[in-house]
């Protein structure tokens, strides 16, 4: 009988553990933007139907190729973005101005903005666990690509 107990209960937790694997082959996106410079992705962002994932190179490491990632849902989009856009829209900038917005899965993206001989850019870094990853520097028009935003 507990020969049989112990049977039931492997079973039953090895199926609950592959009812939560999803192979990448299945999980394709539905579209995917990046922002690049000279052919160099900066980053990149997989867009799926509840969520987008997005991918750059932390720029901590010169020479070991370590990936960043932050995931946003789509409500989340459109308050992350909808700020960046009100920053970008701004003709001036104050020292060190900027957001974190805080993502539900508890990553803080720090957004930053800059101004720089007419160009203003937008500097994304992670924070998740006290682990800190750094991106590269984004102009409007590559945010605007990275977000698919098609407006003018």
């Amino acid at each position: 009988m507990k020969k049989l107990l112990l049977l039931l209960i492997t079973l039953l937790s090895s199926s609950l553990i592959n009812a939560q694997i999803i192979d990448n082959k299945t999980l394709q996106p539905k579209m995917t933007t990046k922002a690049s410079i000279m052919g160099a992705t900066l980053i990149e962002a997989n867009w799926y139907d509840s969520f987008t994932s997005f991918t750059f190179q932390d720029a901590k490491y010169k020479i070991l190729d370590v990936q960043a990632r932050f995931i946003l849902t789509p409500e989340e989009i459109d308050s992350f973005y909808g700020e960046v856009k009100n920053r970008f829209s701004k003709n001036e900038y104050e020292e060190k101005e900027g957001f974190i917005f805080q993502t539900k899965e508890g990553t803080a993206i720090h957004a930053n903005f800059k101004k720089s001989m007419g160009t203003k850019s937008l500097y994304i870094a992670i924070s998740k666990n006290n682990v800190v990853s750094l991106g590269m520097y984004l102009t409007e028009k590559q945010t605007k690509k990275l977000f698919n935003d098609q407006s003018k």
